[in-house]
């Protein structure tokens, strides 16, 4: 987190340690703050599924990844490319499934990675990059 905050990935404020113990005081107590209210305004439906989605895009992400470097992994393309096939079917079938008999389910989560994605862009060094461009 500290890491994060120094290369401006996120609020500088995540980046101040405690004088006394080094500890990432910022960070710990927010993340804290942000598990408690995640796990006390959602059921655990909406955990379970958030939890096993983003798990499902961050697998796709890694296949995507393997697939571009695979002349350096020495990977074979095609099982990759099955690999993730086989991920974005069960992306699709969970959010089918959800679509049908989960509509709450789904619509929390969407406003999850709604906020997720707001706070990648009000802190991400991406958009620093953009904001001066555009300056």
């Amino acid at each position: 987190m500290s890491q994060m905050a120094t290369e401006k990935m996120m609020p500088k404020a995540f980046s101040f340690r405690t004088r006394t113990r080094d500890v990432l005081a910022v960070g710990i107590i927010t993340l804290t703050g942000l598990g408690i209210a995640f796990t006390t305004l959602n059921s655990l439906d909406t955990i379970a599924s958030f939890s096993s989605l983003t798990f499902l895009f961050v697998s796709l992400g890694v296949g995507i990844a393997n697939y571009r470097l695979r002349a350096i992994t020495k990977s074979n393309g095609t099982v990759i490319i099955s690999g993730i096939v086989v991920v974005v079917v069960t992306i699709g079938l969970l959010l089918f499934y959800m679509g049908n008999h989960e509509r709450d389910t789904l619509s929390a989560i969407g406003v999850l990675y709604g906020a997720v994605f707001a706070a990648d862009l009000l802190f991400s060094k991406r958009r620093l990059i953009l904001v001066s461009r555009n300056s």
